[in-house]
């Protein structure tokens, strides 16, 4: 599995839990017959509620690691998942608080379990949902051999937010119309490169990145090495 795959899991996971936790709340607080006793809801609450600030805190740490590729232009979907973020570690912190050490602000739980629960299913969608409209069917299986590309060569995750800092602009991964660039999905098991015919390598890939046929503009002064690397880790996913 990518790294890409791997966070869209984690995201998924991140809104199984709160699902469940939210559910189980939601039975807590309602009147009338229920199915599970109140005790084995209380289990189940506290074990989502603790899945669900693991998968945040695995979340956040990826993030955070990729976070200095960013820069000061990242696209609209980064920003948004950068602040709900920041938001859910808010708030997943004042809730821990008020169950521990505030009991008397524990009223506040309910709706910061709904805020939570909102934020979750938010960032899901921006990560699960933008990569299962943008992909679409798998790329037909890469010819590593042919492509002589490495088999690890950077981070395709920092590699995504580069794409989407500086690449995506001209390259959209939806089929627009009137794109620049063409689609970069499943570039690895093409032959040749749009641009100048050549076969497609590390290396013509490199070299288009950083003196490029055509109209691209040149990336060379841009980004460095390892910058290139993680690029390529991450448009070897598409």
């Amino acid at each position: 599995m990518t790294l890409v795959g791997l966070k869209t899991l984690f995201a998924m996971l991140l809104f199984a839990a709160g699902t469940a936790a939210l559910l189980s709340m939601l039975s807590l607080m309602a009147r009338g017959e229920r199915r599970l006793t109140p005790q084995t809801l209380r289990v189940i609450h506290r074990i989502a509620g603790y899945a669900f600030a693991v998968f945040v805190l695995v979340l956040v740490v990826r993030g955070a690691r990729a976070l200095p590729h960013v820069g000061d232009r990242a696209a609209l979907r980064v920003v948004i998942h950068i602040v709900l973020a920041v938001g859910i570690v808010a708030l997943l912190a004042f809730k821990i608080l008020f169950a521990r050490l505030y009991r008397p602000f524990l009223k506040y739980a309910p709706a910061l379990g709904l805020t939570l629960f909102a934020f979750a299913l938010t960032v899901t969608a921006i990560t699960a949902g933008f990569v299962a409209v943008t992909r679409g069917t798998p790329a037909a299986p890469r010819p590593e051999a042919a492509a002589g590309a490495p088999a690890d060569a950077g981070s395709a995750e920092v590699g995504e937010l580069l794409f989407e800092r500086h690449c995506a602009g001209c390259h959209p991964l939806d089929g627009a119309q009137g794109a620049v660039g063409p689609d970069l999905r499943g570039l690895w098991a093409r032959e040749a490169l749009v641009s100048n015919g050549a076969a497609v390598t590390v290396e013509s890939v490199r070299q288009q990145i950083a003196s490029p046929s055509g109209s691209m503009p040149a990336f060379g002064s841009r980004l460095d090495q390892q910058e290139v690397n993680e690029l390529l880790s991450y448009v070897r996913t598409l």
